[in-house]
């Protein structure tokens, strides 16, 4: 059964007092006579039946009279609001498409006849709303019109949005959940749910209606030409320009997501110009014949990755709001590590004014029935595009799922999530995630409240942990391996079990014993060393790596040195983030370098 959101009108759509004593004045004027509105006044009178504003306005006539007047301000009032209109709120109709997509909208006022369906026709919102009713209609109170339309509907879960004490008291005797238009005219005298903007109710909906916060979204593919136009995660290879510079050479001239990214490798060089390109870039892309919109989509993903194990994924869209890089144990959506503060400002600056984003992010769900992603059947869903990805990366192919698989896959998260806390984990991409709330939260619009993700399923068999290993650089090794033997042998014993850290560098390798652990993972006491020690020695400079090999041959370099060691294992992640919160940043990684994910779906965000 469809859920439903029920809106007053003046006070919670519109601000049309202007508007409408004008008219009225118009009408008096006509009629010869000398009562006249204000705008102030017509803003107290809002929201009352019309017979209640008849009695307040003209109390010196007869009813019969009082009637015949306002027949005629009403009349006039009709007509010249559906010529010239009245103000919106703020971003109403992009957050009435977004609520529109999820929800049954209608209008219920204590308004006569003729004026909802102004309001529509003058601002074009027609396409929004399955239903009105109004007290012109019925000659009955709100509350009854409340549960009319709802009758009408098969009485769905519903909200009520308004913004007067009568609209409240309406909501509570038809039986509805009351939310609060507090930027609207009136106050509500106990505590209820309110809304500052317009634009937050879609967060206060899904509060209401417990929804997944996993979506469909509207998708942008290329026509064609996937093979070039597909690139791997931009924090991947980042000491390794050689990798990037073959980017460059296999994409040429062609339409590629590396044109609408940037790489990490590059952030020190011409930072703001390279910003420029990718933006022009994008808004290149918009405007020609090159990208296409899949509506309301959502796409499984099947990717061969590199060692021959195949990956399974479902790419949609997430809410941003339910998303949390703190240790809140509250989050639906919670980032599995810490993240490095100084990375977040630089892709601020990308993402800022970008127009559209494309997604590297894996966001983890516990599945372990495997009652979301794999019950899919590809051969009923039409191919959207395959390809082989550039540099040794596998190979990927996406399809489209249908409406009914959609609605089986979010029944599914929705079983998942009844007894959870957290729904989601972020496996890869918690930076990014980082940066598009940091966005969000600093120019809040109906689109970039949502994030492109491709959801995995944490026991999917192709789902590897890899440690993320550290490579230190501008150090003076000796002293560093000597600071570090004291500081890993000191401390008081505790219960966790010694550790193990493997050193590499252009002069030998060697290894590290941590006697006395503070953290339940050795990445976190490698972790908190190198923070004290860069935090002394600002020369010195850390990067974090995917891959043995990798790792080895920048420890190679002068003055550096790496270090390896053994990772956690896939099963303990949920575990350990529901009981400590994030692990240390840049703990895990799934899969190698070659085995991220590569920028192919993108999508508008403003």
């Amino acid at each position: 059964m469809e859920k439903m959101i029920l809106f007053d009108l003046d006070g919670t759509l519109w601000e049309a007092s202007d508007s409408v004593s004008h008219s009225w004045n118009v009408a008096m004027e006509k009629m010869g006579l000398p009562e006249r509105m204000t705008g102030e006044w017509m803003r107290r009178l809002m929201g009352q039946t019309m017979d209640a504003i008849a009695a307040q306005f003209l109390p010196h006539y007869s009813q019969d009279i009082r009637e015949e007047m306002m027949a005629q301000c009403t009349d006039c009032e009709n007509a010249y609001l559906a010529e010239v209109g009245g103000t919106l709120y703020p971003q109403l109709e992009e957050t009435l498409e977004v609520l529109s997509k999820r929800y049954a909208l209608a209008v219920v006022s204590n308004c006569h006849c003729g004026y909802i369906e102004a309001f529509l026709q003058a601002h074009k919102l027609e396409k929004y709303f399955v239903d009105i009713e109004c007290f012109g209609n019925t000659g009955k109170p709100k509350s009854y019109n409340i549960r009319l339309l709802l009758e009408r509907h098969g009485n769905p879960p519903a909200i009520y949005v308004g913004d007067t004490q009568n609209d409240c008291y309406a909501a509570e005797e038809a039986g509805v959940p009351f939310v609060h238009a507090a930027y609207g005219y009136g106050t509500i005298d106990h505590v209820v749910p309110a809304l500052s903007t317009f634009a937050e109710l879609p967060a206060r909906a899904e509060a209401f209606f417990g929804r997944v916060p996993f979506y469909p979204a509207d998708i942008l593919l290329p026509k064609g030409g996937f093979d070039k136009w597909a690139v791997i995660a931009c924090d991947q290879f980042t000491s390794e320009p050689d990798y990037w510079a073959g980017a460059e050479q296999t994409v040429g001239d062609a339409p590629s997501a590396l044109r609408l990214v940037f790489p990490e490798v590059y952030l020190e060089n011409e930072p703001e110009k390279r910003i420029a390109a990718i933006n022009q870039t994008m808004a290149a892309y918009l405007e020609s014949d090159l990208l296409e919109t899949y509506r309301e989509a959502m796409i499984y993903v099947e990717r061969t990755l590199p060692n021959g194990q195949v990956r399974h994924g479902l790419v949609g869209a997430i809410d941003l709001e339910e998303y949390s890089y703190e240790r809140d144990k509250e989050a639906r959506i919670r980032a599995t590590e810490g993240w490095v503060a100084s990375r977040i400002p630089p892709r601020v600056h990308i993402r800022e004014n970008a127009p559209m984003e494309l997604p590297h992010v894996l966001l983890l769900v516990d599945d372990e029935r495997k009652t979301v992603i794999e019950p899919l059947e590809k051969a009923a869903l039409p191919l959207l595009y395959e390809c082989t990805l550039m540099q040794g990366g596998g190979s990927i192919r996406g399809y489209l799922v249908g409406k009914e698989q959609q609605d089986r896959i979010l029944a599914a998260l929705g079983v998942l999530g009844q007894d959870r806390s957290m729904l989601f984990a972020v496996g890869d991409g918690n930076h990014s995630l980082v940066t598009a709330k940091t966005c969000y939260q600093n120019h809040p619009n109906p689109l970039n409240r949502y994030s492109l993700v491709e959801l995995v399923n944490i026991h999917d068999r192709s789902m590897e942990f890899e440690p993320i290993y550290r490579v230190v650089f501008h150090a003076d090794v000796p002293a560093l391996l000597a600071e570090m033997e004291t500081a890993f042998a000191a401390g008081e014993p505790t219960d966790e079990r010694p550790q193990e850290i493997e050193w590499i560098s252009a002069s030998g390798r060697g290894t590290l014993t941590v006697a006395h652990p503070t953290q339940h993972l050795t990445v976190g006491s490698l972790q908190d060393f190198l923070d004290a020690y860069v935090a002394k020695h600002p020369e010195v400079t850390v990067d974090y790596i995917h891959g043995i090999d990798s790792t080895k041959a920048l420890a190679q370099q002068e003055n550096a040195i790496g270090f390896l060691f053994d990772g956690m294992e896939k099963d303990d992640l949920f575990p350990a983030i529901l009981h400590d919160g994030a692990l240390p940043r840049k703990t895990f990684s799934i899969g190698e370098a070659q085995s991220k994910r590569y920028y192919i779906e993108g999508r508008k965000i403003r």
